[in-house]
């Protein structure tokens, strides 16, 4: 088990964590997203979604472990 979070996703970690909308450069205009069986689908809907629940609430995501496979 690996103690690092592998690049990208530890600079998409570090965004969210500082409540940055530079998070949202790791999705792809065809990216979706599943929250909770709610899905939103590509950047704006993701970003519209974000703004609201995710980056705009100012949660922060905590890694517990990390395990590369």
């Amino acid at each position: 088990m690996s103690k690092q979070i592998p690049e990208p996703v530890a600079t998409f970690f570090d965004r969210v964590n500082a409540h940055d909308e530079a998070a949202l450069d790791a999705f792809t205009d065809d990216a979706v997203v599943d929250d909770w069986g709610r899905e939103f689908l590509g950047r704006q809907e993701i970003a519209a979604w974000s703004a609201q629940e995710f980056i705009g609430s100012k949660g922060v995501l905590t890694v517990e472990s990390v395990e590369d496979t």
